[in-house]
């Protein structure tokens, strides 16, 4: 709970990294309720400040199947 109040702080003032960690927390309930909705927020505000641990997740769920539906 100690580190998601100090990422939240970091985050809130544009630390893409704490960002980043925010969006962690809130998809796993790390040190919060589970939200989808502020995990995206965050990591959506990761990847536009290009922080690359967050650009590439989209392929890699690709690659993986996890969170993506299924095209045939």
């Amino acid at each position: 709970e100690k580190a998601f109040y100090w990422y939240k702080k970091a985050a809130e003032n544009g630390d893409k990294e704490a960002q980043f960690n925010l969006w962690v927390c809130y998809k796993e309930g790390i040190g919060v309720k589970k939200d989808e909705v502020k995990a995206s927020y965050w990591y959506q505000k990761a990847v536009q400040q290009r922080f690359s641990n967050a650009q590439y997740r989209p392929g890699f769920f690709y690659k993986i199947g996890k969170g993506v539906k299924e095209v045939l």
